[in-house]
This record gives structure tokens, sequence and C-alpha cells, in this order.
């Protein structure tokens, strides 16, 4: 791939998240004219970044279409409608035509849910001093981020079953090989190669308004994901630096560590909740079934997320200093350390290193 690496940002990152799926997100945002967008995944582990002239796109776009209450409840409306197509596709019908109808409105819903992430709202909204419209939009992002794991993510979840149904149909019967299709390849744009999809570990997917490119090479993979480390800062430093997004306060304490992926948050939670002193609460991101443990927290600070993550929203509610959008906390920090978290500023520093394990 003839990448020019240089203008791209580190957006966010996440585990496990299948081909298909970013196969279909991708194509979905080459709708947008400024789109460019390069995602890296290696052992499951996916990292996006964003061109410069494509964040700042994103922002212009974010300005027009919240520009005030009226045009948000517009714009988000046609989240709604196609949220409800998608659910009512409980019975999978394994017919082109159902196949390419559900596409369409995934397509839609990803599309317009994809304007509530930082790159389009938090330039705008960090000005904006209508507190109702800025409520607005986080008890929709709130409300939309239990749709969106409900329609794409959780277990049989409606996306899995259609991919799986559509795969049937090009005589595909393994799951995993499944998800390792892209979207031309599903849609029938593209010819199948069955003996690849057991090496498909690793992948890179490179999308512009011109449309979407793909690479299978793992050594390409870890060359452009080395490349564009540099965009997701140094882990050895001493401080870091991310969006302050509700209570302005200095606070002093202990990392505690928390590791959010699906197969040990239960188990964190009881770890978290034996814990009988504060202590501050530091995690890629955060979900409602952290609510009470965020409620104990001196201060909370989070990889991922923007002025409408779920972190900033229920900081504000709760009232606690929170620090978001730092990319690298988990990686820096360790459970134990003693840090100081500047709330005003979005600045974390380390005053006392915890031994390492």
């Amino acid at each position: 791939m003839n990448i020019d690496l240089q203008h791209y940002q580190y957006s966010w990152g996440a585990h496990g998240i299948p081909l298909a799926f970013e196969s279909m997100l991708s194509h979905a945002m080459t709708q947008y004219a400024f789109i460019d967008m390069v995602s890296v995944s290696i052992d499951d582990d996916l990292r996006v970044y964003w061109n410069d002239e494509a964040r700042n796109g994103a922002e212009a776009y974010g300005r027009s279409v919240y520009a005030s209450m009226e045009s948000a409840i517009e714009h988000l409306s046609h989240l709604k409608h196609a949220a409800e197509f998608l659910r009512v596709l409980t019975d999978v019908d394994e017919s082109d035509d159902t196949w390419r109808a559900y596409t369409e409105q995934a397509m839609h819903f990803l599309r317009y849910y994809m304007t509530l992430d930082p790159e389009f709202t938090d330039t705008h909204l960090r000005g904006v001093g209508d507190h109702t419209l800025l409520a607005y939009l986080g008890e929709q992002k709130n409300a939309y981020r239990e749709v969106i794991n409900e329609l794409f993510f959780v277990r049989n979840c409606i996306f899995l079953e259609m991919v799986y149904a559509r795969a049937r149909t090009m005589d595909i019967q393994d799951k995993l090989q499944a998800t390792r299709l892209t979207l031309p390849e599903l849609m029938g744009e593209e010819p199948i190669r069955k003996n690849e999809l057991d090496e498909r570990h690793d992948w890179i997917v490179w999308s512009r308004a011109s449309g979407v490119t793909y690479d299978f090479d793992t050594q390409e993979a870890v060359r452009i994901k080395q490349a564009l480390a540099r965009c997701e800062g140094q882990p050895t430093t001493t401080w870091l630096a991310g969006q302050t997004v509700a209570k302005k306060a200095h606070v002093r304490g202990t990392v505690r560590l928390c590791d959010t992926n699906y197969g040990q948050l239960s188990e964190e939670i009881d770890r978290l909740n034996a814990l009988t002193e504060s202590f501050v609460f530091v995690a890629d991101h955060t979900t409602p079934e952290l609510v009470p443990i965020m409620k104990r927290s001196l201060a909370i600070v989070t990889n991922m997320g923007g002025i409408l993550s779920h972190a900033a929203i229920t900081a504000r509610e709760l009232d606690v200093p929170c620090i978001v959008g730092t990319k690298i906390a988990t990686q820096v920090l360790r459970d134990g350390d003693l840090i100081e978290v500047d709330a005003g500023q979005g600045v974390v520093t380390i005053l006392e290193r915890a031994p390492e394990k």
C-alpha cells in the first residue's frame, strides 16, 4: 500500500473486531467526501487512524449537523429509522434481496452513528454554550451505544447472523471464515478465495472517498502499525494529556486499572468492588456496568472517548474529575502508581511508580 503515513493521527482502538464489520463500516464512511482512514488489525488488536484533512472535514461536518437542537434532532432521526429497520430482521432470510436491504440500512446506521464520535463533535461542542444541546447529544450517544452493541457486537447479534447466512449461500459454513470476508466479497462483487480465509489473521483497510483498499500481508500490517505508533505517544512517559470533560479539580490517588475487554469485565468489577480504599479509575473506556465503581472513584482517566463518551457523560452526572482521550493511559500507568490528575488542564502526572510485576 502506498500510504503517506506522516499525516495520520490515532483515533481509536478496539479488540476482537471482525474484518467483516470493519469492512462494512469503512465502505459506509466512503460516502463522506473528506474521509481518509487507515484501520490496522494484528492479532485481533485494531487501531484506526485518520488523515489530518479527514479530521478537519469531520469537524466541519459536525458543526453543520449539530449547529442547533433542531438540526441535531433531524440528523439523528436517520439513526432511529435505520435501527428500527435492522431490528425487524429477527428471522434471517438468506435471499439476495434481504441481504442487500440489510446492508443498505446497516451502512446508513453506521454512517450516521459515527457522527457522534469525537472527530465530528468535540471541537464544535467545546465552544457551544448551549448545555441543553450538549445534554441531548450525550443522551443520544449513550442510547445508541447500547443500540450498536445490540445490533453489531453482542453474541448472536443481527450483524453476525446476517453474515453467517450470507456466507452459507456462498458455501462457506465456517463462522470464523465468514467474519473474515470483506463487504465486496459478501456482496458478490469480488471472487472469494476460500483457501486464503484461514490466513487472514492480520489486515489493513484503507478507506477514502474513492474506495476501500485491502491488504492481508502481516509484514505490511506490522510495518504500518509501527510507523503510526508515533501517533499514540511513548509508553515510557511520566505524564499524559487528554481532554477534561467534567469537574475541574486536582486529585492525587492510587491507580486502579480495569481491563474492559468483555471476557474480563465481570472479574474486574468483582476485583474493584472488593477494594475498600478510594482510587483513580483508569480504563480503555467505560460502560454502564462500571458506573457503581466510577461513583466511588477519586477521578476517572480513559484511553478513548470525547465530550460525548460514556465516561464524560457519567462523570458530569457524578461530579467526578475526568480526563478522556489520553490514548495510552492503560499502557503508561501501572496498577498502584501514585498519580496527580489535573482535570482543569487535562494532564495526568506520575508522582511515584508502583513496582513492576
